[in-house]
């Protein structure tokens, strides 16, 4: 399915769900033309205000429901967005001058003020945002988690692995899990990803305490996540925030 088909099939499930941002872009690779079969679709929501929990659940249901490949929904306000647009180096930029608009007005008019994307800015802007997911990551106290904070802890160095590689995000529903922690193996390899898989989903009692053993399992694979994430040669975590 070519991008603009594409974005318009979702613009339809959008409004079935009463879904109505005042702009709505696909942008990344999908809207570029350079994915392949493994892509993940990445869409951008400006709006007066985050939609509605329950809403935006319902849609990355209906979404995840309809299509084999992962569906990134990034919401933001326009506020927000005049803020982040003034910044050469975040991938709003890029939307603004190559993504495809489906819903609403263009972004173009929203964000008037947008200044050029310029992708030697944005590398080292994704370096900074690896290794500050990487710091926030190390500052975690295992000695006090739960087994509910350590599939956060999983699934939260998984995202940074995965997004410092630019494979996606790290997602946790379904097959999508299983697609996910395939992803993960090309940086960590078969066994480590799906231990990955197996701890993230056995641990989710946000009341019980874990055995030692399992802590010391959730650290093994959360150091290679990390170590993975800090990778200098990696094109680094390119995300809108």
């Amino acid at each position: 399915m070519n991008p603009t088909d594409l974005a318009n099939e979702i613009a339809e499930m959008m409004a079935d769900v009463g879904c109505a941002p005042d702009s709505a872009t696909l942008y990344g690779s999908v809207a570029s033309g350079t994915s392949d079969a493994d892509s993940d679709v990445d869409i951008l929501c400006v709006a007066e205000a985050l939609p509605d929990e329950d809403l935006n659940h319902n849609l990355e249901g209906l979404l995840d429901r309809h299509y084999e490949q992962d569906i990134n929904i990034t919401w933001v306000t326009i506020d927000h967005a005049r803020e982040m647009c003034l910044d050469p180096g975040n991938p709003i930029t890029a939307a603004v001058a190559n993504g495809i608009r489906f819903v609403g007005g263009p972004l173009r008019v929203l964000l008037p003020h947008a200044v050029p994307f310029d992708e030697s800015e944005a590398a080292r802007r994704s370096h900074e945002r690896s290794k500050a997911r990487v710091s926030e990551l190390k500052a975690r106290d295992l000695s006090i988690a739960r087994e509910h904070d350590l599939a956060e802890l999983l699934r939260d160095a998984a995202n940074a692995a995965l997004l410092h590689h630019a494979l996606g995000r790290f997602k946790t529903s379904g097959s999508r899990l299983n697609r996910s922690c395939d992803r993960l193996a090309t940086l960590i390899g078969e066994e480590r990803a799906a231990l990955v898989a197996q701890l993230y989903s056995s641990l989710q009692n946000p009341l019980k305490y874990p055995d030692p053993e399992t802590v010391s399992s959730v650290s093994a694979v959360v150091d290679a996540l990390i170590e993975s994430a800090s990778d200098p040669d990696a094109p680094g975590a390119s995300t809108l925030d």
